[in-house]
């Protein structure tokens, strides 16, 4: 997976210099989108939202049935968005296709983000880190997450689900 991270994100460094980042704290924001959805810029706002706030009904402005718990603890959170780019068909190549998150139609958010103490002025002593939010359209208009990678998710073999069993070899006759 982190190969696949790669190709999709850019190192947003210069970016994130010439810009002011958006910030979520537990109490405060600077982006007045927070708990909407309608455009790909607001749906990440108040993506990150649902995870520093843990509210129920910021989560649920971007489809998700409960609260995130992508941070520990009290956090403040800022982030750039490097692109926002419309998955089309010719993207979604043989490799990627069982991705449920990755499909035509879907819009990719590429952003850098940090985290810091909400006591903090900003979070510009922390290094910035890749992140990937993806959003499908709504028939109603607007967004809902469907996916994202960040520096919290680890890339590790698969999890076997605990209801499947292997075949396994009859026992020995005694």
């Amino acid at each position: 997976m982190r190969i696949l991270a790669a190709v999709f994100l850019l190192l947003g460094i210069g970016t994130a210099n010439a810009q002011t980042p958006s910030r979520i704290t537990p109490d405060t924001a600077n982006i007045a989108c927070v708990g909407k959805a309608d455009t790909p810029q607001c749906a990440t706002a108040t993506f990150f939202a649902c995870a520093v706030r843990r509210a129920a009904e910021i989560c649920a402005a971007v489809g998700l049935t409960e609260p995130l718990r992508l941070f520990d603890g009290t956090v403040a959170v800022e982030w750039l968005v490097d692109r926002a780019s419309i998955i089309r068909e010719r993207d979604v190549t043989e490799d990627l296709q069982h991705f449920a998150w990755f499909k035509a139609g879907n819009t990719l958010v590429e952003a850098q983000v940090r985290r810091c103490a909400p006591e903090a002025a900003d979070c510009s002593a922390e290094d910035w880190v890749d992140w990937q939010i993806y959003l499908a359209p709504l028939a109603a208009g607007g967004f809902a997450v469907v996916g994202w990678r960040g520096d919290n998710e680890p890339d590790g073999p698969p999890e076997i689900p605990d209801a499947f069993q292997p075949n396994q070899a009859p026992e020995p006759a005694q």
